[in-house]
């Protein structure tokens, strides 16, 4: 039998068969099992949940994707992250980060967007999602060969990038008649390695000082997503304003390229921009003269598209020098593949986690009264249709009354950011007990509260 020789660490002499203090090879020894196989000390990775997990306790058994919940998205999520059963033992806020951490989006965003691809896509499998979407976010260790990472991830990230022509499109009945500034507009750089194989001072981009591809995106000033992406194009030779135009100043109209943003805008509509816009007649940037409430409100609106940008920019896949690619045809198009992918998946992860902070607004009742003396005439036609007595209309809802009251209602406390349209609910019925109510308030979540542009709204109880 060889002798095990450990070295004196200053509590003993060095003996055969162990440590001096204690012995560590004795006590491997005295975890054999009866059938003589050594007792694996599994880590945490390798999680022992009977329910999850499979008899050799090394392979997670999923369950079927239509009923998979946003827990077991989360569990599964972190079991192929490292997090086994016993570093899943902590507060739900930690385990939310590190997976959005290694994925992007919390796990109801990853449940809905694979429901959506299972549906259209029924071979998609979850492992082929995460590692997909932890590809974009932060690379990580699948046990996977490098051939078969990069054709999966290639083909689970075509598939998320087809929902872009369904999602995030341009619809002017998105905006109502009587607005005015529709969107928001900007660009944005990203860096890629050198296109070598087709040098050209066309690729550099001023921002990074290094090559890099140019996208243009826009959003909706009162809608939470994303509504425009085109790209990509060499940052050297297309300026902001040439990209939102179509052509540059000196390139006459009927010239310039048709599919630009700058065509799809309505004659009389308007969008904000950064001073890179200065001078096209469809932008309004910040101009000396201009009030300070309107400046604020340039300013909050450009900074919830930076918000965006940031977003995106989260991701590694686009965060860091893009390398993918052989050719120059081959690299754009994989950089738009991984842009638009990076897209949908925000554009999904909007619902739960918004570009803005929610603050909630608070209503108080300001005036009650019976339908038939209430002064119609007082309602701003221009923000509120009234049919009859029974039925209200207030900006893209209707709702039925009880014929007895409508309830004036002020914002105490306004929301503080851009809003977008929310889904216009009545109040409780409990607010509607009496004729003669005192002065309360009411707390409305965010999702039920009308975005009224700071005026007072009419509203009725169902």
């Amino acid at each position: 039998m060889r002798s095990f020789k450990v070295k004196d660490r200053g509590h003993g002499n060095g003996r055969s068969g162990g440590h001096a203090n204690g012995g560590h090879i004795n006590e491997r020894r005295d975890q054999e099992r009866d059938d003589g196989r050594s007792k694996k000390q599994t880590g945490s990775t390798k999680s022992s949940r009977q329910k999850k997990m499979d008899g050799k306790g090394d392979r997670p058994i999923y369950p079927e994707i239509a009923l998979m919940t946003a827990d077991d998205v989360l569990y599964f999520g972190l079991v192929h992250a490292g997090f086994g059963d016993k570093r899943q033992k902590v507060r739900h806020g930690l385990l939310m980060d590190r997976f959005m951490c290694f994925y992007g989006p919390e796990p109801r965003t990853v449940r809905d967007m694979m429901f959506d691809l299972h549906s259209d896509f029924p071979d998609i499998s979850f492992k082929d999602l995460m590692m997909t979407m932890n590809w974009a976010k932060r690379s990580g260790r699948w046990g996977y060969g490098e051939d078969h990472i990069r054709d999966v991830v290639k083909d689970v990230g075509r598939k998320i990038q087809s929902f872009k022509e369904r999602l995030i499109i341009f619809d002017p009945n998105l905006f109502d008649d009587d607005e005015i500034n529709w969107i928001t507009v900007d660009c944005v750089n990203f860096t890629t390695h050198e296109f070598r194989q087709n040098p050209s001072t066309g690729w550099y981009d001023h921002k990074s000082n290094s090559s890099g591809l140019k996208y243009e995106f826009a959003l909706p000033i009162r809608h939470p997503h994303c509504i425009w992406i085109r790209g990509p194009f060499e940052p050297g030779k297309n300026h902001d304003k040439t990209v939102f135009c179509g052509g540059k100043e000196a390139v006459p109209l009927e010239k310039r390229d048709r599919d630009a943003l700058y065509f799809r805008l309505p004659d009389g509509k308007r969008g904000f921009g950064d001073s890179a816009y200065e001078g096209i007649d469809k932008i309004t940037i910040k101009r000396d003269g201009q009030t300070k409430e309107v400046r604020r409100f340039i300013d909050r609106a450009l900074n919830r598209q930076e918000t965006y940008h940031w977003r995106l920019e989260g991701y590694d896949i686009l965060k860091q020098r893009f390398r993918h690619g052989k050719s120059t045809a081959n690299r754009m198009e994989l950089h738009k593949m991984a842009v638009e992918m990076v897209a949908v998946i925000v554009h999904y992860d909007l619902k739960y986690r918004p570009l803005c902070e929610m603050v909630e607004p608070t209503f108080r009742i300001c005036n009650v009264r019976r339908a038939h003396d209430m002064d119609l005439d007082a309602v701003d036609d221009a923000d509120h249709a009234v049919d009859d007595a029974d039925q209200v209309r207030v900006f893209n809802g209707r709702f039925s009354a009880v014929s007895f009251y409508e309830i004036s209602l002020t914002y105490i406390r306004a929301t503080k950011y851009v809003s977008p349209r929310l889904t216009a609910r009545s109040v409780p019925r409990g607010a509607l007990q009496s004729e003669a109510l005192p002065d309360r308030r009411i707390s409305v979540p965010p999702e039920c509260a009308p975005c009224v542009r700071g005026r007072t709204i009419w509203h009725a109880d169902e």
